[in-house]
């Protein structure tokens, strides 16, 4: 997706959160890369993101969100729809998630497009079939969060990528920017405490 010679560049910093941009190898839209530290335990950052229904909450242009076709909790089929600004029309996506619990420090979680999507088309958006991300959740303390998210989408239809890169930007920020309010409510402080993290760790030796 990427060449490894193209460095991130900062394009936005505020408020401790930190967004960077990229150019592609085949494509003249940009990945992001957004960071930021959350006052929270990797296990409630982590039950908030399990919590798919919610992404219209905090993820940024999120206007629908819904899971299916989970083999584990881990291992879903994500439905998106993004709101965009008229007259641009809303984009979809189906993405394939999976997740892997490093140690009891750090959980990567990465989504792709599928080869084939079990969503029909939908009046009115423009379906996105090209699309890859990725979560690092690391803990740096108890209660504090090293959180990283990257993204690469091609937007589909008549977009200019020099539109798309300029207004992205905020996407990252916003999104990071509403995780660390989610991460207050007591529902996700509770659920952490009554998951067993230890069953997945891969690397057991920890």
């Amino acid at each position: 997706m990427t060449s490894p010679e193209a460095p991130w560049k900062l394009r936005l910093e505020n408020d401790g959160i930190r967004v960077f941009t990229r150019p592609t190898v085949h494509s003249s839209v940009e990945e992001l890369k957004g960071e930021c530290v959350v006052d929270a335990p990797v296990e409630v950052i982590w039950q908030v993101f399990l919590d798919v229904d919610s992404y219209t909450e905090w993820v940024g242009d999120c206007r629908e969100s819904r899971k299916f076709n989970c083999s584990d909790i881990f291992s879903c089929t994500l439905y998106y729809m993004i709101g965009l600004p008229w007259p641009v029309a809303n984009r979809d996506v189906v993405l394939r998630s999976s997740v892997d619990i490093i140690d009891a420090d750090t959980l990567i979680a990465s989504v792709s497009v599928p080869e084939s999507s079990p969503v029909p088309l939908r009046p009115g958006c423009v379906r996105m079939t090209r699309m890859k991300g990725r979560w690092i959740f690391r803990r740096l303390a108890d209660s504090r969060t090293y959180v990283s998210m990257e993204s690469w989408a091609d937007p589909a239809g008549n977009i200019p990528a020099f539109i798309i890169n300029h207004v992205s930007v905020s996407v990252p920020f916003t999104t990071l920017k509403n995780l660390r309010s989610m991460v207050n409510k007591e529902r996700y402080k509770k659920a952490a405490k009554e998951f067993d993290y230890r069953r997945y760790f891969k690397n057991t030796g920890r």
